[in-house]
């Protein structure tokens, strides 16, 4: 099974704009669940380098843990294994790191080890080299949270309906983090955005490594099968906002997207090339841009009284 892959200079580019564009307001009503709930153990699927749990652990464990207390583990899953060596070395800051009993691809691999809270808590960082399809539905059913950043757009609804069926076998709640929506709006606007655009979000229904992609749909359909199962949901949009400070990313973007469409409309090679060439010249100049790239961050919590 083939997996969509991402470079650690991509990572590195967008982990500033991830964390300022998420959604604050699915936090507190998570804060207070997982207090509520006592939760010990979450897994992130697609880790990465772990930015998503860097931007998470301080947000929702403000307070640390009591003097004595176990604290969280974090199980980081994702099927490239250089990434998460850079997760564990890296380390959260109370975190501390090792890899998983059994996990041959993570042998030897060494982590600091975490700093003492300020009351004696700590949090520990685990990770499992595999695939989300098999290895990652099954750390889910163990779960007392799961949480995902820039995944949902990348799966299929099979792989849905088998993750939240996992979450409601173990009653753990769900952050689903910068699901892609299909908007891009661009300022300069260009003739050949829409066009772009239209085989971009096509691109993105492929099949990258879990089945047919649900690509703009994702956010939306995972939050209706929560619902069928009796989670109470929030979504709330999360999008990029992206201007001449952002320029790394952005000219990442331009050629991702280019590659994109060309990959999807080989006949429109030409047109693109153009337009990448275009509007990489406008980042070039200095001149004044913006592009907003919209997503949705996905809140679903187990039954109980109340809405979210």
């Amino acid at each position: 099974m083939s997996h969509a892959s991402f470079s650690s200079e991509w990572l590195a580019l967008r982990e500033p704009v991830d964390h300022r564009s998420r959604a604050p307001e699915l936090l507190e009503p998570l804060r207070a669940w997982c207090r509520a709930a006592g939760v010990e153990r979450i897994v992130d699927l697609g880790s990465g380098t772990g930015s998503n749990v860097r931007y998470l652990a301080p947000r929702l464990f403000p307070e640390h843990f009591p003097q004595g207390g176990a604290g969280v583990e974090w199980l980081l899953v994702d099927h490239d294994a250089a990434l998460l060596e850079r997760a564990l070395a890296g380390g959260i800051g109370t975190a501390r790191g090792g890899a998983s009993a059994g996990d041959d691809a993570l042998a030897g691999l060494s982590a600091p080890t975490g700093d003492a809270a300020p009351d004696g808590g700590r949090h520990t960082l685990r990770a499992v080299v595999g695939d989300l399809g098999t290895d990652g539905l099954r750390e889910v059913a163990g779960a007392d949270l799961v949480t995902a950043a820039a995944l949902l757009d990348l799966v299929s609804e099979g792989w849905i309906d088998e993750m939240v069926e996992a979450c409601r076998a173990s009653g753990a709640a769900a952050l689903f983090a910068l699901s892609y929506d299909g908007r891009v709006r661009w300022d300069p606007v260009r003739p050949m955005d829409a066009l772009v655009l239209g085989a971009v979000n096509a691109h993105q229904r492929l099949d990258k490594g879990l089945g047919p992609a649900l690509g703009p749909d994702a956010a939306l359909r995972a939050e209706q099968r929560f619902r069928a199962a009796g989670w109470r949901t929030r979504r709330a949009a999360s999008p990029w906002q992206l201007g001449p400070d952002d320029h790394p990313l952005v000219r990442l973007l331009l050629r991702g997207w280019a590659e994109a469409a060309i990959e999807l409309r080989p006949s429109i090679a030409a047109s693109v090339r153009e337009w990448e060439t275009d509007r990489t010249a406008l980042l070039d100049g200095g001149g004044a841009f913006s592009v907003t790239v919209g997503h949705h961050d996905l809140l679903a919590l187990p039954p109980a009284e109340g809405a979210l």
